[in-house]
């Protein structure tokens, strides 16, 4: 696939932090000999991991130089628990850099395009639709004029109102008076920030009619 879905990296770091215990017990069976135990815990630091694999590889006396491979050559218990323990390293360190990538705003994004969203576009006349990485462009317009623009991350419209007000707002020193959207940017959050950019404006107005009063005084 060329594209990566955060929730599928988290749900597979948890089965894959269930592979770990369960190999750091076997683990644990042949160290204990040697009088150490390795904590077992539900989630795993990369850190953590990677200094248990140093310390038991030097308990053990495993040699990378002397690792068999290929058909036909019998590898020792202890080089396949270092190579699975190894292989589930990078796994983990796989699925942090994609969730990282995603950051806390997105749940996916493009192999090909790490700053794309994947998000349904319509493709033809007859509207049908398909899950492709792109971006989000907003714009709002007074009186016929495109009066700001951005470009977001979020597959959503409702994620972008705010953001666009925010945009609106650090180009002309002030809200929109009457911000208009359609339904797609109906949402409780946006409904609460309408409210105080409403606020905000009669503030502004009253306060601009007190300085008229004032002066005409």
């Amino acid at each position: 696939y060329s594209w990566v879905w955060k929730k599928s990296c988290e749900k597979n770091r948890i089965k894959l932090f269930a592979k770990i215990t369960e190999l750091l017990e076997n683990m644990n069976a042949g160290a204990a000999l040697l009088g150490v135990k390795f904590d077992i815990r539900e989630e795993y630091a990369i850190e953590y991991l990677e200094g248990i694999l140093k310390k038991y590889t030097e308990l053990v006396g495993f040699d990378h130089g002397k690792a068999v491979h290929g058909k036909g050559n019998h590898k020792t218990s202890e080089q396949r628990l270092v190579e699975k323990f190894s292989e589930y390293i990078e796994r983990l360190k796989k699925y942090a850099e994609r969730i990282k990538i995603c950051g806390n705003d997105r749940n996916s994004y493009s192999k090909t395009d790490h700053d794309a969203t994947f998000m349904r576009m319509k493709r033809d006349h007859m509207g049908n639709d398909q899950l492709l990485p792109g971006y989000n462009i907003q714009c709002a317009v007074c009186d016929g004029f495109i009066a700001a623009f951005d470009v977001y991350q979020y597959a959503s419209d409702m994620d972008c109102f705010q953001p666009l007000m925010e945009r609106f707002q650090s180009l002309y020193g002030q809200y929109p008076e009457y911000p208009v959207a359609d339904a797609g940017y109906g949402s409780y959050n946006n409904y609460l920030f309408s409210a105080r950019i409403a606020a905000a404006v009669r503030t502004r107005k009253n306060a601009a009619s007190a300085r008229e009063t004032g002066s005409s005084v």
